[in-house]
């Protein structure tokens, strides 16, 4: 193995990539991200089901109070 010094332009390549990998969020912090807005999905459509549920109960009641009227 010789002793011969590292060349500049490696030097440069390695301090421009390091600088890179700051930039790039870690994988952690996707999942954490993903996993909030999954939660705040899954709340949107649970919200979504007790309103369908409401209405299709309203629906039933005025279809129920209409049939009494013409029966």
């Amino acid at each position: 193995m010789t002793n011969e010094p590292i060349p500049q332009w490696a030097v440069e390549l390695t301090k421009q990539v390091a600088i890179l990998n700051e930039k790039i969020p870690t994988h952690v912090d996707w999942v954490e991200r993903n996993m909030k807005d999954h939660e705040i999905r899954l709340r949107a459509l649970e919200q979504f089901r007790w309103i369908l549920m409401g209405v299709a109960i309203a629906s039933g009641g005025v279809g129920a109070w209409i049939g009494r009227m013409f029966v």
